[in-house]
């Protein structure tokens, strides 16, 4: 019916009309999958079904249990589905391919286990190890205890790789409440040769839980010996002395004699003693001695070979770094800028010395082309640093007698002992522009920059003049110089038709053009 409210004398007919439908639709909710989850002792369960592989967290898919009575109804299109019934407290079950056919209801009851009430199987140790001689037999005792509520539990035992060497008196027991068990686990070495030996216990008990329990077995040989340290690292100063203590003990079931030798044979690393007996249990203490003098710096190597009257032999190894006495840092590396005629400007080279003993030095200014101008000086020329100091040497720059261009420079540091250092000093004089001031060297280009086999001056003199061609490194070292005839205006220059040019490194190189009168200096990278 259309109708909101029917007639009293209509209501009758219209529900035979409707009742059938209505209970058919009712029936409907009964279909899919539906149950009962309670725990061991029959009480009902607030539980959550959750169907594998179907329901998501986000879309609130899953089904809870009414807690008063523990059943649940899941209404699902036919397939095969696997479900799992969880509950806080409680180990959750699973059942496995639940078919589901169309206008049907399969039942699914679930018993959740506490959590309290599972199996729990403990051992008095977590490794089974023993060391050995050859020839020898030991038992060692491994305690299971039943530490759950389950009143009793079966369990099984066995090794994961059967071996003659070891060996376990059971396979399955059963552990009541609070009790224990104990396993005797054999070891046998009569057919075994001095070495490491490995195997696992597997416990399996009745819940399919499967607990691991490693076998170690250490098997020495009668004639045995241990070395304390195993090696010797260390790092000294180059004429430095030091001494190590070295314990050789026997813990075989002999006398031990042995013969220490030395591989490589080395005059830096001497032993007090190279050959000794000792009584079972005894030890020897030895000391090393290592000399550094007279060696520079870098490794020393060496073993020591611990030889026993078996055959058999322990190494000791002896790794030495020797550091340099004469060692030193110089901040910065390198002094660039660019500065304005008639300029003092001073910078601070530091010297740290990072060696052994005092640090002797002298300092020179080298230049690299000849000048009249005294533009760069420093304030200390020799010094004495001593080990861990500082030292700061001025680099004083003059720029009031220098024409605008690039000068180049190096301060030379040179070390007593032999060792030196150049610190590049470039500078770049910007050009003031006056109607008083000309140069006759106009327009100067150097292509391709960077260059790789071959460079291109091109340049104009106002007046034709001869002029000299330089090349410099950074570090102020002439490479190449030659003076060149002009007769023309315009100079186009390959560089490699006089200077091989293509067999110069990777690098940035300065190319230096002068006149009597006028200089110019670009910088170019070889690629």
């Amino acid at each position: 019916s259309d109708s909101k409210l029917l007639a009293t004398e209509s209501l009758n007919t219209y529900w035979n009309y409707n009742k059938q439908s209505l209970i058919n639709y009712m029936k409907e909710s009964l279909y899919g999958i539906r149950g009962i989850i309670t725990n061991s002792c029959n009480e009902p369960l607030d539980a959550m079904i959750w169907v594998i592989g179907h329901d998501e967290e986000n879309d609130s898919s899953m089904v809870f249990t009414d807690p008063v009575v523990g059943d649940y109804q899941r209404l699902i299109e036919p397939g095969s589905y696997d479900v799992v019934a969880s509950a806080e407290g409680y180990i959750n079950d699973t059942v496995f391919s639940i078919n589901v056919a169309k206008g049907n209801t399969n039942w699914i009851n679930f018993m959740l286990t506490s959590k309290d009430d599972s199996i729990l199987l403990k051992t008095n140790k977590e490794t089974v190890e023993d060391t050995l001689f050859f020839d020898e037999i030991s038992i060692q005792q491994l305690i299971i205890y039943n530490d759950s509520n389950a009143i009793n539990t079966d369990y099984s035992i066995e090794l994961e790789t059967e071996e003659t060497w070891v060996d376990i008196n059971k396979a399955t027991g059963t552990i009541y409440l609070n009790k224990n068990d104990t396993i005797q686990v054999r070891f046998y070495t009569d057919l075994l040769t001095a070495g490491y030996y490995y195997n696992n216990i597997l416990i399996t008990s009745a819940d399919c839980i499967i607990d691991t329990i490693p076998i170690h077995l250490v098997v020495k040989d009668t004639i045995s010996s241990e070395i304390t340290p195993k090696q010797i690292i260390d790092t000294l100063w180059a004429g430095e002395n030091a001494q190590y203590e070295i314990i050789i003990k026997n813990n075989g079931m002999l006398s031990l004699n042995y013969n220490i030798l030395k591989d490589p044979i080395s005059s830096w690393l001497s032993l007090n003693k190279v050959s000794g007996n000792l009584p079972i249990t005894e030890c020897d203490t030895l000391t090393a001695t290592i000399n550094t003098q007279g060696y520079g710096f870098g490794e020393l190597n060496c073993s020591l070979i611990v030889e026993k009257e078996n055959s058999t032999s322990d190494t000791l190894a002896v790794s030495i770094f020797v550091k340099d006495t004469i060692e030193y840092t110089i901040y910065p590396e390198s002094i660039a800028d660019t500065l304005k005629q008639d300029t003092v400007v001073v910078y601070n080279l530091i010297v740290e010395n990072t060696g052994y003993g005092n640090l002797k030095y002298t300092t020179n200014i080298v230049f690299p082309t000849k000048s009249n101008d005294f533009w760069v000086s420093t304030t200390d020329t020799v010094g004495v640093i001593s080990s861990e100091n500082k030292d700061t040497i001025k680099v004083n720059l003059n720029t009031s007698n220098l024409n605008s261009g690039d000068y180049i420079c190096a301060l030379w540091f040179y070390e007593n002992s032999g060792k030196e250092t150049l610190i590049p000093i470039n500078i770049h004089i910007k050009q003031v522009q006056s109607i008083e001031s000309f140069s006759n060297i106009q327009n100067v280009r150097l292509y391709p920059n960077p260059f790789k086999d071959d460079l291109t001056l091109e340049c104009h003199l106002f007046e034709p003049e001869d002029i000299t061609l330089s090349i410099y490194n950074t570090y102020g070292s002439l490479l190449f110089r030659k003076v060149l005839a002009v007769n023309n205006n315009l100079i186009l220059l390959h560089m490699s038709e006089i200077f091989n040019i293509h067999d110069l490194s990777k690098a940035i190189y300065l190319i230096q053009i002068s006149t009597d009168m006028n200089q110019t200096t670009l910088k170019v990278i070889k690629n």
